[in-house]
């Protein structure tokens, strides 16, 4: 978060006692590396409330990876503190900037492990298609 608490998420979302926690919050998380800051970020924004939740949240999630085992997890609790309050009132000025001058819809597209991906196709028959044809190739000595 920014030197002043207040400054990132707005004067009239969040109070300042609330700001402080999440800036604590937030400090503490940044002890995690990328692939262990997911399950902490969850955990330690669990029982906050949401003007706790959404700015440390919002801050942290961007930096967090090996997030696809706590997807479900991670979604059930989005879709929560949504129905709560909307995270959109607790974006900083050039983010809400950017928001606002989104479309309607947007497609977004994005990266993941391989482990993560369906195959489209049955993958044995594509394999043995594959060592039919393959002829090994030998470099001369």
């Amino acid at each position: 978060m920014t030197d002043n608490p207040m400054h990132s998420s707005g004067t009239d979302t969040v109070s300042y006692p609330n700001a402080l926690r999440a800036e604590q919050i937030s400090c503490d998380l940044a002890l995690f590396g990328s692939h262990e800051r997911s399950l902490p970020l969850l955990n330690a924004t669990y029982a906050e409330p949401a003007d706790v939740f959404w700015p440390v949240f919002l801050e942290n999630w961007n930096i967090c990876d090996g997030l696809w085992p706590l997807r479900r997890i991670l979604l059930s609790t989005l879709r929560q503190r949504k129905a709560e309050i909307s995270p959109i009132a607790f974006l900083g000025p050039p983010d809400r900037a950017f928001y606002d001058a989104l479309p309607g819809r947007v497609t977004v597209f994005r990266g993941c492990g391989r482990r993560c991906v369906r195959p489209a196709m049955d993958n044995r028959s594509r394999t043995r298609r594959i060592f039919r044809t393959w002829r090994p190739i030998y470099s001369p000595a």
